[in-house]
């Protein structure tokens, strides 16, 4: 068995700060291998150093929208996470929207 427990959220940040995304899997066998992945364009790719249950990045302003999600396994069976979004802003602001 392999699921997951617990799905990246949306992060809301300003550039230059750090955002972070995590996941919660659970499985039989119970050792699991993550790998965070970035939507580019219109394929999935796996992010260097993206191989544990949180994954942060340094967030630009040209990061605004980009999808993060993280594949598991636990070498039976592979499972995705639901993408979380990350918001950029340039400067904070009362007025940005929320983090769902």
């Amino acid at each position: 068995t392999l699921s997951i427990k617990s799905q990246p959220t949306n992060q809301m940040v300003i550039a230059s700060q750090q955002a972070t995304f995590h996941v919660v899997a659970e499985g039989t066998p119970a050792t699991i291998v993550y790998q965070w992945q970035r939507l580019d364009g219109v394929d999935w790719a796996d992010l260097p150093g993206g191989n544990s249950p949180i994954f942060n990045i340094v967030a630009t302003e040209s990061d605004l929208g980009s999808r993060f999600r993280c594949r598991v396994t636990n070498g039976i069976l592979t499972s995705f996470s639901e993408p979380g979004i990350l918001f950029v802003s340039s400067v904070y602001s009362a007025s940005l929207p929320p983090v769902i």
